[in-house]
């Protein structure tokens, strides 16, 4: 395995990763050599969280557990199928899914949803307007139409009195 350095920055957001998989899973460490099943289910997370919620590339997940590349996609194709029948690692995923989101989403995600939310109330608004001045204006049409019948009405029975 050729020895491969990580910049501050990508060190920064593993390092996030793993403290975060460390808390949610109650394990010490997890770039450790031991293959014990919470340890290798720990393993899996942090890599599929680090492949999902970064763009480094295999190559630099595992050169910051101090494994190689294939190692790492081993790890995220059994996270996947891991998570399939695991209801334990399922929650764990999950609660890590939700921390990673809040975390990596960047900010100009955030705004464009954000944007998005608000053109959406604003065509709401639109809508509602145009519902509420077409129902009324129905509603008024009716409501000439009943008072023009029942004047004709009177109309015609004034004629035959005469």
């Amino acid at each position: 395995m050729k020895a491969q350095t990580i910049d501050k920055d990508k060190r920064r957001k593993l390092e996030f990763i793993e403290e975060h998989v460390l808390k949610i899973t109650g394990l010490d460490k997890i770039r450790t050599k031991s293959r014990t099943h919470e340890y290798v289910l720990g393993r899996y997370l942090f890599c599929w969280m680090a492949r999902e919620y970064t763009p480094y590339s295999y190559s630099n997940i595992g050169a910051y557990l101090n494994r190689d590349h294939a190692t790492v996609l081993h790890n995220v194709r059994s996270c996947e199928w891991e998570i399939k029948w695991n209801k334990d690692l399922q929650i764990q995923h999950e609660a890590l899914k939700i921390i990673m989101e809040n975390e990596f989403m960047n900010s100009m995600e955030r705004t464009e949803i954000e944007d998005k939310i608000k053109l959406l109330e604003n065509q709401l608004i639109k809508l509602k307007k145009y519902y509420y001045a077409t129902f009324n204006t129905k509603r008024q049409n009716e409501t000439n139409l009943e008072r023009i019948g029942s004047s004709n009405i009177q109309l015609d029975v004034a004629s035959l009195q005469n």
